[in-house]
């Protein structure tokens, strides 16, 4: 956090004294300094602000999608060099092969457990 600080204000002070540098050098060239419009300042600055932020949000955007490639890439290395490990890394999700969703397995237990206390109640008439 503070290194981003510290790179906004070396980038801003740059820009001061290229701005300065260049109105100085208007001057001894003796060329009319333009002046500087509110409107113009508020429309770069808008501008600029849209700009950081899209470039923020790809940069973000393009390391996720580069470390999930990257992630996969090296587990199927992973899978590759060492060839057992795959069983222990298979996903096991209980609720596959459910055709009405999660209720379904709930409701499938409930009856596991009903089918079992009405055996055992009938085994022992």
């Amino acid at each position: 956090m503070i290194t981003a600080l510290l790179i906004v204000l070396i980038v801003l002070l740059v820009a001061l004294w290229t701005s300065v540098m260049f109105l100085w050098w208007q001057r001894d060239q003796q060329r009319p300094v333009k002046t500087i419009k509110r409107g113009d300042v508020i429309r770069s600055w808008n501008k600029a602000a849209r700009l950081a932020r899209r470039s923020w949000y790809g940069g973000v955007r393009y390391t996720r999608q580069a470390a999930l490639w990257s992630g996969k890439k090296a587990g199927n290395t992973f899978m590759t060099v060492f060839p057992h490990s795959r069983s222990a890394f298979a996903r096991r999700d209980p609720l596959t092969g459910l055709e009405h969703g999660p209720s379904s397995y709930f409701l499938a237990n409930l009856s596991k457990k009903i089918s079992k206390k009405t055996r055992t109640v009938s085994e022992e008439k």
